[in-house]
Parts: C-alpha cells; structure tokens; sequence
C-alpha cells in the first residue's frame, strides 16, 4: 500500500513522504495510529492543506518533551549537513520562457530569508499565524531552528540534491542512479548576486 507520513517513522522516512509498505502494516499500524494516511488525490490535497499544523505539532511536542527534562542533541544546523532547505524545483523549458519572471522569484526568496535573518519578532509573529502558534518558547525555539539553517546566497549545490536522493534511494532506485548535478542549475541566483542585490541586501 502506498501511503504518506504524517510523522517521522524510523526506517521510513520523514513527514511528508510517500512511500510503499505491506497492506498488513499500513492497516493494523500506520492508519490506525494515524501514522499515515493512504495516498490518494484526495489525501494528498489534505495533506498540503495540514502541513502547517502537523509542523505546529511536532514543534508543541518538542516544547513538552523539553518542559519535562529532555533536551536537544544538537541543533539541526549545527550538523553542517548540505541540504536544500529553500528548494524550487521547474522544469528547464520553464527556466528559459519563463526567466525573468523567476528571476524576480529569486530576488523575493533572498528577500524573504534576510527577512527571517534580521527580523526576529516579525519572524516569530509570521510562524504564529501560519503554524497557529501561540506558545512563546515554541515560537522561539522555531526562530532559533529556522534561522541559522538558511544560507544568505540560496545557491543550489549538487551536495545539497545529492542528501536528498540518498534518503529517497532506498525507497526508490531511480533516485539511486540519478547524477545529482542533472538536478542544479545555479544561474539565477549567480546572475542575482552578479547584480549586487544580495551585497545591497546585506550591507556587505
């Protein structure tokens, strides 16, 4: 059965997923224990539609896990791990009849992140509304998490895919074969930085 998780499930994948299990376990386990949910059209529109909340969850979870004595490792971005956080993916006839618009794309993704960088109450008040939030030590611990993890240039790095196809390897050989660097095409923001809107943005 194909199903898409709504958690992190160890040997699995990562919220969001898709991925194929036995009928036995999908029915007797994940379903039940609202784990996952099957993947049809209809579930997955559902689920664009509560990824916010289940991001909201998971952070609430964390903030009670804490509040009784359990703490962090280490924060995500502290693991240095090469990862595209900021990801846009289109395909390559888009890239070239559609350039300036994604150019201006480009420009509102830099803006956007310097945003997140140098504005932290705004920040923090953005994830309350859209995570439906309220929780101050939450709404931190999101702003400290999600602040640090977002590189200024935004350049895409075949590093960056290759983490991603290595995660999805197991669960699809495609993504075991597929050359990283297929998938990158720094052009836009090299051509946005060229412009010095970046160095502009950052008084750099």
């Amino acid at each position: 059965m194909q199903v898409i998780l709504l958690e992190r499930v160890e040997k699995l994948g990562q919220m969001g997923d898709e991925v194929r299990v036995k009928d036995g376990f999908a029915r007797n386990f994940l379903l039940p224990k609202k784990k996952a949910l099957r993947a049809t059209k209809a579930n997955r529109e559902f689920f664009q539609t509560q990824k916010a909340q289940l991001e909201a969850n998971n952070l609430k979870l964390k903030g009670e896990a804490e509040k009784i004595g359990l703490k962090d490792f280490f924060s995500i971005g502290s693991l240095k791990i090469p990862f595209w956080w900021n990801a846009v993916l289109v395909r390559e006839s888009t890239l070239r009849s559609k350039r300036p618009a994604l150019l201006k794309f480009t420009r509102a993704m830099m803006e956007a992140v310097h945003y997140i960088k140098t504005e932290k109450e705004g920040t923090k008040e953005i994830f309350s509304k859209n995570l439906k939030m309220s929780d101050p030590d939450g709404l931190e611990r999101a702003y400290r998490d999600y602040s640090e993890i977002f590189p200024e240039d935004l350049m895409p790095t075949a590093d960056g895919v290759k983490t991603m196809l290595d995660d999805l390897a197991p669960r699809n050989p495609k993504a075991a074969a597929a050359n990283p660097k297929n998938f990158v095409d720094p052009s836009l923001v090299q051509e946005v930085e060229a412009s010095g809107f970046l160095k502009q943005l950052y008084k750099h």
